[in-house]
């Protein structure tokens, strides 16, 4: 697992942005490190996806679904299942 001890979270997104969508319940609440810092390690790669999402206009209900798929191991989609 890849630590990253939030300022960008090498993503380029704010920890403000990451705790918006934590509090949307597309984050998981991370790890606390030292002094304030969070660990978004195991978040990063939603992270990018929520980015992306939103750069293509997904809402963050449609976000949130597809993540929920996901974590349940199904495709949120029959074309997604197409292209697995």
């Amino acid at each position: 697992m890849r630590e990253l001890a939030c300022g960008t979270c090498g993503t380029g997104q704010s920890t403000k942005a990451n705790s918006f969508y934590q509090a949307q319940g597309l984050l998981q609440k991370p790890r606390q490190m030292a002094g304030e810092y969070r660990d978004y390690g195991e978040d990063v790669p939603d992270i990018s996806f929520i980015r992306s999402g939103r750069a293509i206009c997904f809402t963050l209900g449609e976000l949130r679904e597809v993540i929920a798929f996901r974590d349940q191991g199904q495709a949120p989609s029959s074309h997604v299942a197409a292209g697995q």
